[in-house]
């Protein structure tokens, strides 16, 4: 069930630097489906649309790395503030889970020195480690980092095994489409660490810090180390361009093995190297877009093995070597074009013979007839081989579920299925595999890497296999939507889940969440409590209805609905929960392309009770490119019933009195943006002010587009507001709420570079602030949802789970009035920061004796994770007021990358920030 975030191509020659996609797509479903199962292009598809630049038809290259340095440019909240002469107050964000669901987990290793110690790594969600064999999880990368992880080794000789390897880059996801390309999940890299996976450095040979470019380790799909060379730090990387080998530990890097510069055929990468325990390499590349398997002894001279009856054309290849028979290695292959194959699936199993093993010297037996039959790798990307590490004939293979042989899969009569399907959600184990590792000195414990995160099995060996979840506080999940309820106070949160439902909570704080729909979870909502009821999507439209506690359960999704998006639209009227509004098209006559169904009965809606198609609102069938509603939004105040949509070519309509039974549909779409046609953007939210429904701001999730709008009297005019945002590097905005507290207002966005806010739109000069640097940092966020009754703001990420915070009840100091002096440390800025930072601190009067006020000894000083001091920055007495100091960490000798903490103390009062140094 992969749901692939980006795939990956270029074209190299006239296109340098977009590429062409095919403006007719699969995202928008012909039919609504069940929602247990898709296609799995198809939010691959819907995300490249939303992301693309339009008028070139492609994602900019390298966009990821390049917002992300740009999101350095852009302030904190309290910066902002500060140089307004306020102080604001500190947002407190509160992160919600889900403590049981995980996410996509590409990255999964067993520490060989240290029993029950893991780390694994999110396809965005960043590297965590446990060191209690899952029963709790810490998150090792600083937020402003990089969090595309991809493959990891580690360093497993004596003296050498706190030093681990971490690769980044997501290369492609489950698209078949070799003119496909996207870079949101591009690397800078390779991580190592030397303390044993508790904090992680980029290596500055493999960190080209060149975002305009793509270069050899943006996307590296495998490492490895040398267990058998004493004398040298020997590592090996797989990456796009080829086989790269470093003898001094990645200081440096030479050029191994060439492989085809694919940037235009998925099929030509690099896509495995591994090392026996005796030192032998073994690596797969491409030269004329046929396969090379290749050995070598020594790193240096190559032979490719591959015997003659092998394909001449391949896709994905992997590797499982046989720790307790070095001779023997398994070559897992996708798309192979000869025969005996499994749904064009082959397994070789190599047996080194002598010389360099090629011709007589090696023996190759294709077992691709005995895979399991129907056998999926979607496209090679859930793909693994592993080899149990005391039995040369026990191999496990994966892909849309996991399966053991007791015998290489010579024969099918010791196969059997142990993962996947048929175990989830019920026995702990999700399908599409993507990583696994057995427990060193443990051959029967073997830890399972999917896109529900880790699971256990103690005994590798049963029939029927038992698993244990590891998702205990392992907060990777790839949130859609969120969703909270009007009520003040009620915890209940909801949330639309890539690949593992939607999902819900009533508990306050990190909690266990419980899974009340399966599929790809998508858009949800959540009305009163006293309504008693939820409403959530799967993929391509299906609609459901049940009760919170789960005693009644309907699906609901109009009869005769088409067209719907893979993640698509739906919202309940603010003012009446009884009406939905649904995005689709309509089959039936008078048939609709696309617009706007509304269930006037919800609470009791059927998928041929209470619907009504708002055929006027028919956005109409365009003439060679994909046209379907993308978002709805409705008003609260002033006029209620008034709903604003848009589509996926850049169309805005307004439908006043959308309750009633003659709506009055109006084209309100900003001028300018080629709204209804090929190189329109892709509306991505409408937030209507809540006081007001002739204020609203439309976002575009387009890059390299005039992405944010605003108007203010019902779309008849609309002032461009991306201020600060703007410029071919800016972010893609996925969705923004409007709100006020008191009489002051805010404006919070969710993007690809974190959650962003400002309390004053001001057309082109509008400043957006990161109002969670620190906390949630520069992952993906996907929505947010906004109640007044008590100030609460809910942020769905897309790789770290929920997160709310409440909004202070007083100005903000953003742009309120100043508050009174109070005792406060403000995060530094820049952060991360390298090699100076600026930190900024309030100090409280001191009542004397005698009625006057004196200064107070104050104490500024940093210190490492380790809790040894760093620097002391302020150690005097100082009078009440602001006070600011600039930390250089080029002063301090040998202080490395990472996370420090900056703490401040004057009497009894201490106050901790974090800063992160990215050097």
């Amino acid at each position: 069930m992969l749901r692939a975030f980006i795939g990956f191509s270029g074209m190299l020659a006239f296109l340098a630097i977009m590429v062409v996609y095919s403006l007719q797509t699969r995202f928008v479903a012909v039919e609504t489906s069940t929602g247990d199962k898709d296609d799995p292009q198809a939010r691959d598809e819907m995300e490249f649309f939303i992301q693309r630049d339009p008028v070139a038809n492609g994602i900019p290259q390298s966009i990821r790395r390049r917002e992300m340095e740009f999101a350095r440019t852009i302030p904190t909240r309290e910066s902002i503030a500060l140089a307004k002469g306020n102080s604001a107050q500190t947002l407190a964000w509160v992160e919600r889970g889900p403590n049981n669901v995980g996410g996509r987990t590409r990255v999964l290793a067993s520490d060989i020195a240290h029993v029950g110690t893991l780390i694994a790594g999110s396809v965005a969600g960043g590297i965590w480690k446990t060191t209690n064999d899952g029963a709790s999880w810490r998150l090792t990368l600083a937020p402003g980092q990089i969090h595309t992880t991809s493959c990891i080794a580690q360093d497993t000789r004596a003296g050498k095994q706190n030093i681990w390897y971490v690769g980044t880059g997501e290369f492609r996801g489950s698209t078949t489409n070799d003119t496909r390309w996207g870079s949101f999940y591009r690397g800078d890299g390779i991580y190592t660490s030397t303390n044993n996976g508790d904090s992680w450095t980029l290596l500055p040979s493999t960190s080209s810090g060149t975002p305009q470019a793509t270069d050899a380790f943006d996307f590296v799909w495998s490492v490895a180390t040398n267990p058998a060379n004493a004398t040298q730090d020997e590592v090996f990387a797989a990456t796009w361009r080829g086989i790269y080998r470093s003898t001094n530990g990645g200081t440096s890097w030479a050029l191994a093995l060439l492989s085809d510069s694919g940037l235009v055929n998925t099929s030509r990468y690099a896509t495995d190297v591994v090392m026996t325990s005796t030192g032998v390499a073994y690596a797969h590349t491409k030269e004329s877009g046929a396969p090379r398997i290749w050995r070598s002894s020594d790193g240096v001279s190559w032979t490719n093995i591959a015997p003659a009856n092998f394909p001449t054309s391949t896709g994905r290849i992997v590797f499982g070597p046989a720790a307790s028979n070095p001779n023997i290695i398994y070559v897992f292959i996708e798309q192979a074009n000869t025969t005996p194959a499994t749904s064009g699936h082959q397994l070789w199993k190599y047996t080194y013979v002598s010389g360099n093993g090629s011709g007589s010297g090696g023996t190759w037996e294709n077992r691709g007839g005995s895979l399991p039959s129907g056998f999926n790798s979607q496209t090679g990307y859930d793909m693994i081989v592993q080899v149990k590490p005391d039995n040369e004939n026990f191999v496990i293979i994966g892909g849309t579920d996991l399966y053991r042989s007791l015998d290489g899969f010579a024969t099918t009569t010791t196969t059997a299925n142990i993962g996947g399907y048929s175990y989830w959600p019920g026995e702990n184990h999700h399908p599409d595999l993507h990583s696994g590792a057995f427990r060193p000195g443990s051959p029967n414990v073997y830890y399972s890497g999917h896109d529900g995160g880790i699971s256990k099995a103690d005994d590798i060996n049963l029939n029927p296999m038992v698993w244990t979840s590891l998702n205990n506080g392992y907060n990777v999940t790839q949130f859609y939507s969120i969703a909270i309820s009007p009520d003040s106070g009620d915890n209940y949160v909801l949330a639309g889940a890539q690949d593992n439902g939607s999902q819900g909570t009533n508990l306050a704080g990190m909690s266990a969440w419980e899974m009340v729909s399966s599929g790809d979870g998508t858009i949800v909502e959540l009305p009163p409590a006293s309504d008693n009821r939820l409403y959530t999507q799967s993929q391509s439209g299906p609609l459901y209805r049940q009760s919170r506690n789960g005693s009644s359960y309907s699906s609901m999704n109009p009869s005769g609905g088409t067209r719907a998006l893979f993640v698509n639209p739906i919202a309940l009227d603010p003012n009446d929960s009884k009406i939905l509004y649904y995005g689709a098209g309509k089959s039936s006559s008078p048939t609709m392309w696309s617009g706007i169904w509304r269930n006037s009965d919800a609470p009791n809606g059927t998928s041929t009770l209470g619907w009504t198609a708002l055929t006027t609102t028919d956005v109409g069938q365009p003439s060679g490119w994909t046209r379907a509603v993308s978002v709805i939004g409705v008003s609260k105040a002033n006029r209620p019933n008034v709903v604003y949509f848009g589509t996926t070519d850049g169309l805005v309509k307004r439908v006043d009195s959308a309750n009633s039974a003659s709506p009055i549909v109006t084209d309100v779409t900003p001028p300018g943006l080629n709204g209804g046609t090929a190189t329109g953007g892709f509306v991505r939210c409408v937030a209507v002010d809540p006081s007001n429904s002739n204020k609203a701001l439309v976002a575009f999730g387009n890059y390299n587009f005039q992405s944010l709008w605003y108007t203010t009297n019902g779309g008849s005019t609309w002032t461009d507001v991306e201020g600060n945002l703007s410029g071919p590097s800016g972010p893609s905005t996925r969705w923004a709420t409007i709100f006020y507290v008191g009489s002051q207002l805010n404006v919070f966005l969710a993007t690809s570079i974190g959650v962003l806010m400002t309390n004053t739109l001001d057309g082109s000069s509008t400043v957006w602030s990161q109002a969670a640097a620190s906390e949630i940092g520069n992952v993906l966020i996907a929505y947010l949802d906004y109640r007044s009754s008590d100030r609460t703001l809910a942020v769905g990420t897309h790789s770290r789970g929920a997160f709310t915070t409440q909004i202070p009840a007083g100005p903000t100091g953003v742009d309120g009035t100043k508050p009174p002096r109070e005792f406060a440390l403000q995060q530094n800025y820049p952060n991360p920061f390298n090699p100076t930072t600026n930190i900024r601190f309030t100090i409280p009067a001191r009542t004397t004796q005698a009625g006057g006020q004196s200064s107070q000894l104050t104490v500024l000083k940093v210190f490492d994770l380790l809790g040894r001091e760093v620097a002391t920055l302020v150690n005097a007495e100082l009078p009440a007021g602001d006070h600011s100091v600039t930390f250089d960490a080029s002063r301090q000798v040998g202080l490395s990358s990472g996370i420090y903490l900056c703490q401040l103390r004057t009497g009894s009062l201490s106050l901790t920030r974090k800063m992160v140094l990215a050097r």
